[in-house]
C-alpha cells in the first residue's frame, strides 16, 4: 500500500519495481485504496521499489530473498505531502 505522510492511501501513484540483476523496471498505478501488486517475482533476486506522484518520490526500499510461496507486503509512504 502507498500512503501519504498522514497515513492516508494515495491513489494514482506510480510504483516502480526494478530488478537489480537485469535492471528491468515494471510499473503499477495504485488503486483508489493505495494498493498495488506485482506478480511473477523471482524469490532469489533483489528488487528496488519506490513510488512517485506529482514529481515527488518515496525513499527506495529493497525487496530480497523471499519464499516463492508467500505473498510479500511492502508499504511505501511519502514523507511529505504529495
Amino acid at each position: 500500500m502507498v500512503t501519504n505522510s498522514a497515513g492516508q492511501p494515495v491513489a494514482g501513484a506510480t510504483v516502480k519495481l526494478a530488478n537489480k540483476v537485469t535492471l528491468t523496471i515494471r510499473s503499477f498505478i495504485t488503486q483508489g485504496n493505495g494498493e498495488y501488486r506485482f506478480t511473477g517475482l523471482h524469490p532469489d533476486i533483489e528488487y528496488t521499489i519506490r513510488a512517485q506522484k506529482g514529481g515527488i518520490f518515496t525513499t527506495p526500499k529493497t525487496l530480497s530473498y523471499f519464499k516463492s510461496s508467500e505473498s510479500v507486503r511492502v508499504d511505501i509512504q511519502f514523507e511529505t505531502k504529495e
